[in-house]
């Protein structure tokens, strides 16, 4: 007598994404391609499946692909507010400023504290010349950034003072509580490095936080020249 056949493990559609992102993060793209095609062949009404299949695209170099896509998954969640900013960066690549710029816009609209939205709206403004809108956008974004590390260091400063408070009496129950907070206050004054998340848009980190206020203050030199 045969064993009975073993019922086929189904794969849900935020399992296929999550092995695509991670495909494409560990820079494995023609891997990353062939499941994103497969995915979008099973499904091809899925917002979610069509952006980032557009974004594996778009890192191939297939930058009228990744627009297609990209549009795709517009128009079908046009409130999902991650599209329109990875729209914009498309765009850019592919020197389509106009587009770009209301993508850009449209992510703020949508996003008006994501710091990403801000970042890569300052980027379109000034490579569309446009200095003091652009200056306007960097410092908004400069502005989210510090807020988002001040939160963070409050946290940090929080759990360093709970550690504290838990320790119990006791000298060597107390010591190293104390050793804790100091490296969660030394954390602090330093900035803590991954505090922001990334995306295909780029996030305002160390780097990018640097080339906003390169981008600032270029544009206030121009705009001062200019009067």
């Amino acid at each position: 007598m045969s064993a009975a056949p073993q019922p086929t493990a189904k794969i849900t559609v935020g399992e296929v994404l999550a092995e695509i992102t991670a495909l494409e993060r560990d820079g494995r793209l023609e891997d990353a391609e062939s499941l994103a095609e497969r995915a979008v062949a099973a499904s091809p009404g899925h917002p979610h499946i069509l952006h980032l299949s557009g974004i594996v695209a778009y890192r191939r170099g297939n930058i009228p692909r990744a627009i297609e896509r990209i549009e795709k998954s517009l128009v079908l969640a046009p409130e999902v507010a991650i599209y329109p900013r990875n729209a914009c960066e498309i765009y850019r690549g592919a020197g389509r400023l106009d587009d770009a710029l209301a993508m850009a816009l449209r992510a703020v609209e949508l996003a008006p504290e994501e710091r990403a939205a801000h970042f890569n709206l300052a980027l379109i403004r000034y490579e569309r010349h446009e200095l003091d809108a652009g200056i306007e956008a960097a410092d908004r974004a400069n502005a989210l950034v510090r807020a988002a590390r001040v939160r963070h260091d409050v946290r940090l400063v929080a759990v360093g003072g709970h550690a504290r408070r838990s320790a119990g009496a006791g000298a060597a129950a107390g010591d190293e509580p104390r050793v804790g907070l100091a490296r969660v206050a030394g954390r602090c004054r330093r900035g803590v490095p991954g505090a922001v998340g990334a995306g295909l848009a780029g996030d305002p980190q160390r780097a990018a936080r640097r080339r906003l206020a390169r981008l600032a203050a270029a544009a206030r030199a121009a705009r001062q020249r200019r009067g």
